[in-house]
Formats: C-alpha cells, structure tokens, sequence
C-alpha cells in the first residue's frame, strides 16, 4: 500500500497581512499587529492559528514617523 499524508497547514494557507497605520505619538501595539494576520479559508472547524509578535522591542513607539517590518509568526 502507498499511503499519502495531508498536506501541512503551513503549505495549505498562507497568512495575509493587513496594513497597520498609527497616528503620531501613538505606540504600536503587539494587539495592532497580530491582529492585522489573518488565515483566509483556514476551515472554521480547526483550532484557529495563533499569530505572535517575535520580537516586541521591534514595535514603533510612535514617535519615530515611517514603516517598520515586525516579524510575526503564525502557528
């Protein structure tokens, strides 16, 4: 017998990233971010994925104006 796994969540779905813009003066954040990655068609009956901040200290502070990357990761 040959005997086909299923194909890993991580392949299956990729994550999708919303913009996150802040007024000046006003801190980013790991709430901001992690709820800007979203999972499309991830189905409704799995556990839902759990999107985390990696680094917190790379969050704006607010007062520093221009985009920053914050990595994330999703699992």
């Amino acid at each position: 017998p040959v005997t086909v796994g299923e194909e890993a969540d991580n392949d299956a779905y990729d994550p999708n990233v919303e913009e996150v813009n802040k007024d000046h003066g006003t801190p980013t954040t790991e709430e901001d971010v992690t709820g800007a990655v979203t999972v499309p068609d991830y189905p409704s009956e799995k556990e839902q994925p759990v999107n985390t901040v990696d680094n917190p200290d790379q969050l704006p502070d607010g007062n520093t104006p221009g985009t920053t990357e914050v990595d994330v990761t999703v699992t």
